[in-house]
């Protein structure tokens, strides 16, 4: 699969779409190397964006971009769009509206910066970010699995307490200085004050592990990938090397028959000690079913032997009693407690 597929739309593709890149450790690159495959791309930026030139056919300043992009040949893509140099090194972005204008006036695709991260690997957003246009199509969160094991300290990480802050919020012990994990990249990846922060409504977020070189970065993003999974509904995590623009794997969503239930569970061997923070109640899940549960159990060896045995079973106990009433088959819930 080439990385032009792989980012594209369900039934679609990026042809005419409008992508928004947003994280750190690769948005550039991405950018670049979409451009350089895709038929007549605009590259632009609704925040600031360093310099260029050497990526693009054609490099336009200008704070009215809609007539020159008109006035661009077909041979003078992939266009850059910009609105002013701030200095030596760096444009400026355009307000999210204006590139909402290059959108619907372009027939090919779009491909906008829509935040900063200085050159890490990793970060979480602050409060103005990211600046995600309204037309968008696909919004591509990327982290660089190179983030694993630094410190979550401003040297590596961009907003080290952003970071901390929506690990927290879910339950991970997370502190400055801490390494960076899996699970936390997964998780901030997968918020809404995170990767998934600001998406438009109509637009498909399609996450992106970034420089997946050797069968250990594999093997770590794919872990970023579950995590993702577990804690969003996304229909796939890309994982890539974007220096070559090569795809290592697409990670498809579990199906919806299996999601529904276990991974509220799993969440519950996470946060130990305690457990859960809310009512057992709140794990039965409507939707779930036999073997959802039975996978459940299977995985039990994941608790540490700390108290929270009973409670768990509890929840799952709870929970097929409730199935038993919902499904249009019915099994003995007391297999749970035989476990």
């Amino acid at each position: 699969m080439d990385i032009e597929t792989a980012l594209a739309p369900p039934e679609g593709s990026l042809s005419e779409a409008t992508v928004a890149v947003v994280g750190a450790g690769g948005k550039k690159t991405t950018l670049y190397t979409l451009a350089d495959r895709l038929q007549r791309a605009v590259v632009t930026a609704s925040v600031r964006i360093p310099l260029f030139d050497p990526q693009v056919t054609t490099l336009s300043i200008s704070e009215d971009p809609v007539p020159e992009l008109k006035a661009t040949d077909d041979n003078e893509f992939p266009l850059g769009l910009v609105p002013k140099q701030e200095r030596d090194d760096r444009y400026l972005g355009y307000d999210p509206t204006v590139v909402d204008k290059i959108a619907r006036a372009h027939d090919g695709p779009v491909l906008i910066k829509a935040d900063g991260a200085r050159s890490r690997e990793f970060k979480a957003p602050d409060e103005r970010e990211p600046q995600i246009p309204a037309t968008t199509d696909v919004v591509v969160p990327i982290a660089s699995v190179d983030a694993v094991g630094t410190p979550l300290t401003d040297a590596s990480v961009h907003r080290p307490e952003r970071v901390v802050t929506v690990a927290r919020e879910v339950g991970i012990d997370a502190g400055l200085g801490d390494p960076v994990t899996p699970e936390i990249i997964g998780t901030v990846l997968a918020s809404e004050a995170g990767g998934l922060k600001h998406i438009p409504a109509d637009a498909t977020p399609i996450p992106l592990i970034n420089k997946v070189d050797t069968e250990a970065d594999a093997a770590l993003a794919g872990d970023i990938a579950a995590v993702v999974h577990e804690r969003a509904t996304v229909d796939r995590v890309i994982l890539a090397s974007m220096r070559d623009g090569t795809v290592k794997d697409s990670v498809s969503s579990p199906s919806h028959q299996n999601r529904s239930g276990w991974h509220r569970v799993f969440r519950v061997m996470r946060e130990q000690p305690g457990c859960h923070p809310r009512p057992h109640e709140d794990l039965a899940d409507t939707n779930a079913t036999a073997e959802t549960y039975e996978l459940a159990i299977s995985r039990r060896a994941w608790l540490p032997q700390t108290g929270c045995a009973d409670p768990f079973r509890t929840v799952l106990v709870q929970s097929a009693r409730r199935l038993c009433r919902i499904l249009p088959v019915c099994w003995d819930s007391r297999m749970f407690v035989r476990h």
